[in-house]
Parts: structure tokens; sequence; C-alpha cells
């Protein structure tokens, strides 16, 4: 499958996910051109040959990273496709997961080497997510993974009812999850807060279409925010 180019620097790896019976999610990896000319890829997805071929023919460097505790599970798979590889993830990732123990940095290793391209804010006060947030700032792309969900009809089999019951059916809008596991909201709604000083001209999540006006959609949600 190839890569979507979403502007200069920036592309997207489509491919889907079955989290239940008969539910399926579309989902994304984003890959981000850095200032050396790496390529930062966060999310890594299921990538056929065509995909990695692509990725390759981008930069010779590739970084791999897990921007929370739910987007890991072909980690070990894009490290095997693109073997010398850094690979970063919240620093609790190997707890959860012990078959990643050893194969990760934390993400305050891959601040350090993203720092000129990318900022990274921190989603504090729920370790059960632990989202972190990427914005590219030479395309001003804003990558929010699972801060929220975008996904719009039609659905296949019973995606529409699971998206009605999170609060998240056929609109931008943030999952009960979120707000059901997170320990500490004003720590987490804090972070959240910082988002506002950036002026995106894409966002996007992991699930959903890339929001391509934010002042239509972005903006409003973020401005009246509440986990």
């Amino acid at each position: 499958m190839e890569l979507r180019e979403i502007t200069d620097g920036v592309w997207t790896f489509e491919f889907g996910v079955r989290p239940g019976p008969g539910v399926h999610f579309p989902t994304r990896s984003t890959i981000l051109r850095l200032d050396d000319g790496t390529v930062a890829i966060i999310s890594p997805g299921p990538f056929d040959e065509e995909a990695a071929d692509q990725i390759r023919q981008l930069a010779d460097q590739v970084l791999l990273i897990a921007p929370n505790m739910v987007h890991h599970l072909y980690l070990k798979q894009a490290l095997a496709i693109f073997p010398g590889a850094r690979v970063y993830g919240p620093r609790k990732l190997g707890v959860k997961v012990k078959s990643l123990e050893g194969l990760y940095q934390p993400l305050d290793e891959a601040e350090k080497r993203l720092s000129d391209a990318v900022e990274i804010v921190y989603l504090k006060g729920n370790s059960f997510l632990g989202e972190t947030v990427f914005f590219h700032r030479s395309s001003r792309a804003l990558v929010v993974t699972d801060f929220v969900f975008h996904m719009r009809r039609p659905f296949i089999g019973l995606t529409g009812l699971v998206l009605k019951i999170v609060g998240c059916y056929n609109r931008l809008g943030q999952s009960k999850l979120v707000r059901w596991t997170t320990k500490d909201k004003a720590a987490f709604e804090k972070s959240a807060a910082e988002l506002k000083k950036f002026q995106p001209s894409f966002v996007i999540m992991g699930h959903g279409d890339v929001i391509t006006d934010p002042d239509q959609d972005w903006t409003p949600f973020l401005a009246n925010y509440r986990v």
C-alpha cells in the first residue's frame, strides 16, 4: 500500500485494526521528515514491502516511536523491517509489554533528538494511555494519535455502535475511555491546554479523517475541552 502525502515532509500509512468482533477501526502511522533528513514514524504499522521501500527512499535513518501505551503493536515488526532504527516509547511501556523490554528508549530521549524539528507535549495525569502529542514545526502538522477520534460514516459492522458508546460517533471527539482512565483530571487538562499554543495546519489522529481545516473542528473542540 502506498504512503499518502499530507503535505511537504508529512506522510501517512493507512491500515485497519479490529479491537473486537465486528469492529473495524481505520488506523494510521504518521511519518515526519526531520531537519537532518531522518524520518520519524509515529505509531508504526504493518508495513508491506511497497510502503517499506517508499520509507527507505525518504531517508537512510528511521526512528520508530510508540506515542502512547496502546500504539505499540507493530514496533517489533517495524524494527525487523528497519533493523538499524532507533525505537522510542513511553517509559513504562516495557512494564506493560514484557517483550519490548530493552528494545526501546524512553520518549524523553527522543525529545532530545527531535527538538529542532518537532515539539513534544506529554499529556499528564493518565498513565493508562500515556499519550504524547507531536507538533512538526515546518509543516505545522499536529499528531495527536488517541487524544481524539475523527471517524465518519459509513461504519463497518458494530463499529458505529462502539463509537456511540464511547461518545465519538461521526464527529471529532474524545473517547470516554480517556475520561474513565484519567486519574488526575487537573493535570491532564493543564497539559492539554498547552496544545492551544500551536496553530496547526493539519491535525492527524490515529483513527479517523485528518483535519485539514482546524478552525472548523479542532480549535472549537480545544477551546471548550474538559476531560
